[in-house]
């Protein structure tokens, strides 16, 4: 998932969809998450790629949506400006989803910008921030 185009609007960096990324965006935009499955290892892949990484098979993997629920696997509070666009202090955490061990996704807490206790329940929330490009971010459950 390259993050190399800045957002007109906002110069804020956003990331865009390639031949492998095309899916996993194109859902976002509806409000869906979906991750690679592949068929042979019966396993989910994630980030994005050309080929499983666990059998080699680029013809195994197919697209399944999942839940968009999970527990926070890490956190980190940011203070400091590193990013162009987005407004300090914000949360960035890594969330494993409850489809499978280990499948983790890098994203942005909403809703606080308090550090949460690390195993927290999340879900997805959805954040158009173009007509193109729409992020998956996870909300503190209760």
């Amino acid at each position: 998932m390259s993050t190399d185009q800045l957002s007109p609007s906002s110069e804020r960096v956003l990331p865009h969809a390639d031949e492998v990324t095309a899916e996993f965006w194109a859902a976002a935009r509806r409000g869906e998450i979906v991750v690679q499955f592949c068929d042979e290892c019966l396993r989910f892949v994630h980030p994005p790629r050309a080929q499983c990484p666990g059998c080699g098979h680029a013809e195994t993997l197919s697209w399944k949506p999942v839940s968009g629920r999970g527990r926070i696997h890490s956190a980190a509070r940011v203070t400091r400006e590193f990013s162009v666009g987005i407004p300090v202090p914000y949360v960035p955490i890594t969330v494993e989803l409850v489809e499978q061990d280990e499948l983790v996704l890098w994203s942005r807490l909403s809703g606080s910008t308090d550090l949460p206790e690390i195993g927290a329940l999340v879900t997805a929330v959805f954040e158009q921030v173009t007509d193109e490009v729409t992020l998956i971010n996870f909300g503190l459950d209760g």
